[in-house]
């Protein structure tokens, strides 16, 4: 028989479980590797641990759990359900707080840039700056294999037709193997269908570098042997499945670390790797842009996004906080600031990270260790712009209200909004051309002012930038197929947006004399042609046509 938890502890044992909490019975029984366990809500903690063989109800207060498991394993059953109570008896003896929050202040401690070799290099060619990543160590090595793996086949094939292409084998050396992955690097540039039309000699299709630099049968059959670990070394256990490239990936990640040193603001997202054949662990992610292939978590420098640790995900049950933990490697405990989104952030993993001086930051999903208040908020609770913060010490979660309710964790951001300038230059403002300064007209904001969003169903006059402020702004008329039509905004186009537009302009007014485009037209009337054209809307620019042609007439 197990030594269960202490009486004291029941509580914590049904809060674990997200169960009404209950008595802890005094015995349980064990027989055949069958343990009865009576009126006591253990089957959440269990069903990891072991198999729960059936749940018998009695009444509401009374009910039996029975689960299956070797009678030697049940002392590791305990010592999990002893490890989660000590656990929550910690949550439990947190206290939410609403004031005084101070974040801990930890420095940063490290010189961000270039380091070792790559602070060493005076050139500035990208040759230079690829051998520090694909070193002559790496090409010697997947040399090595590639002509082990050729030589290996080869005799595995036996007798074949001495036409065979693997008699024209010949061993592959560094030169050529660093020819072969430059040509590799080349076909990514310059796409083709196909691998063979690379070395047409088609005038239309060709291209004379491939041919000129190696053969088409050589690319192929050095192609067809590569190979970068030795098969007949892997041990029978081994349940890598990255096995047949892990010197590579190792080879690579490591000089990932070896060349830089990222600055204080540091992120960790998915990325995917591009493949659509056959693979145990390929992923789909319709979030991606790439939607099939080989995830990643990626670590990188939030301002350069150089990459500075990657693992690929081969379907392994690791936790988030370890693999963010693992990622961080030798940034840990130099005051770095790690930003995260929903997937792996959460109140534990915070403070997890904080035990290695690393500040953490980003939005949280439900059930995250929240406190109750925030969790259980909802748009209805919150005005817009309205926040609720609370704070365990080492930890602050809040609520922001926009459209939508936003949840964030962060251990470093006092408790304050502020309003910031919007990334995106104001469009209401004016460059000139002579003197290179911002200004605006009396009805335009200023260039620092935030362009105030427009109100709904309107579209204020000092949207449109300079002399296109005098312009009067009436609603484009309904039509039998379409009650609410839009048209392209002409200011928005000008600035790279594709935006639509309810309004036009009432008056004929010339700012762009374009009359020669409409004169020059055969069939055009001179009255028309006399017309200044506006560009800001179609719609503008037909007014323009009736006025005319209604002012000729009379």
């Amino acid at each position: 028989m197990s030594n269960l938890p202490p009486a004291e502890d029941n509580h914590l044992i049904g809060r674990l479980c997200h169960c009404r909490r209950g008595p802890l019975p005094q015995t349980s029984e064990c027989e055949n590797g069958v343990w009865h366990i009576s009126n006591t809500p253990l089957e959440g903690i269990f069903c990891q641990d072991v198999q729960v063989v059936a749940v018998t109800y009695k009444n509401q207060e009374e009910w039996t759990v029975t689960v299956q498991r070797q009678t030697a394993l049940l002392q590791t059953v305990s010592g999990r359900i002893q490890d989660l109570v000590r656990r929550s008896q910690v949550e439990e003896r947190v206290e939410w707080q609403e004031i005084n929050w101070q974040p801990k202040n930890i420095p940063f401690t490290e010189n961000p840039g270039p380091i070792g070799d790559a602070a060493a290099l005076e050139s500035e060619q990208p040759v230079d700056f690829t051998e520090l990543f694909l070193s002559d160590e790496l090409i010697q090595n997947i040399v090595e294999q590639t002509n082990l793996y050729a030589d290996q086949c080869i005799q595995a094939m036996g007798d074949t037709s001495q036409h065979a292409r693997c008699h024209a084998w010949k061993p592959v050396t560094v030169s050529e193997m660093k020819t072969f992955m430059g040509l590799l690097f080349l076909t990514g540039i310059i796409r083709k269908p196909k691998l063979e039309m690379y070395w047409s000699t088609d005038d239309m299709l060709a291209t004379p570098y491939f041919n000129k630099v190696m053969p088409r049968n050589r690319f192929e059959i050095i192609w067809t042997y590569l190979h970068f670990n030795d098969n007949t070394t892997r041990p029978d256990n081994c349940t890598d499945r990255l096995y047949k490239i892990r010197p590579v990936l190792d080879h690579l990640v490591s000089k990932f670390r070896e060349m830089y040193q990222p600055k204080s603001n540091i992120c960790i997202d998915e990325g995917m790797f591009l493949w659509r054949g056959r693979l145990a662990f390929r992923v789909y992610n319709p979030q991606k842009p790439i939607k099939y292939g080989v995830k990643s978590y990626i670590l990188c420098d939030s301002e350069t996004g150089y990459c500075f640790n990657m693992k690929p995900y081969c379907g392994e049950s690791a936790t988030l906080g370890d693999t963010v933990v693992s990622l961080l490697d030798r940034l840990a405990g130099h005051g770095y600031r790690l930003f995260m989104d929903n997937l792996y952030n959460s109140v534990r993993l915070c403070e997890r990270l904080l035990d290695v001086k690393t500040h953490a930051c980003g939005t949280i999903r439900k059930n995250r260790g929240e406190p109750p208040v925030i969790r259980d908020v909802r748009n209805a609770d919150l005005r817009i712009g309205e926040t609720i913060m609370r704070h365990n010490g080492n930890v602050m979660v809040l609520a922001w209200r926009d459209k939508q309710t936003v949840k964030m964790v962060t251990t470093f951001h006092q408790n304050n909004m502020e309003r910031t300038e919007s990334v995106i230059k104001s469009w209401t403002s004016q460059e000139y051309a002579s003197g290179g300064e911002k200004s605006a007209t009396e009805n335009t904001p200023t260039a620092t002012e935030n362009t105030p969003r427009a109100p709904y169903k309107t579209d204020p006059t000092n949207r449109l930038n300079v002399s296109f402020a005098v312009h009067e702004l009436v609603r484009i008329l309904p039509t039998p197929k379409k009650q609410n039509p839009t048209r392209g905004c002409r200011v928005c186009v000008r600035n790279g947006l594709r935006k639509e537009t309810s309004f036009y302009c009432k008056k004929s007014i010339g700012i762009h004399s374009d009359a020669s485009l409409i004169s020059g037209r055969a069939g055009v009337p001179e009255i028309m042609a006399s017309i200044p054209l506006q560009r800001n809307s179609l719609g503008c620019y037909t007014m323009h046509i009736l006025r005319a042609m209604q002012q000729h007439v009379s």
